[in-house]
């Protein structure tokens, strides 16, 4: 029984300390995709280009309501 318990203490750990770097990367991917959508926003528009900042955009929004719900937590 105490085996049991440990093993469980243990899972949590785990967790408890991939969820933050699950969070870190999401933060940095949204930052990595501004700077991005910025940049392509600077030049000439063309159908490569809005295709990838719809892309982003639509990516960036997933990224936020990912971050609202892990805030609620």
């Amino acid at each position: 029984m105490n085996d049991l318990w440990n093993g469980i203490g243990s899972l949590i750990g785990k967790l408890t300390t991939y969820i933050p770097g699950r969070i870190e990367r999401l933060k940095n991917e949204q930052e990595k995709l501004r700077d991005e959508r910025k940049k392509i926003m600077d030049r000439p528009a063309s159908a490569t280009s809005i295709n990838r900042v719809c892309w982003i955009d639509a990516r960036l929004s997933s990224i936020n309501t990912t971050l609202a719900n892990s805030a609620k937590d």
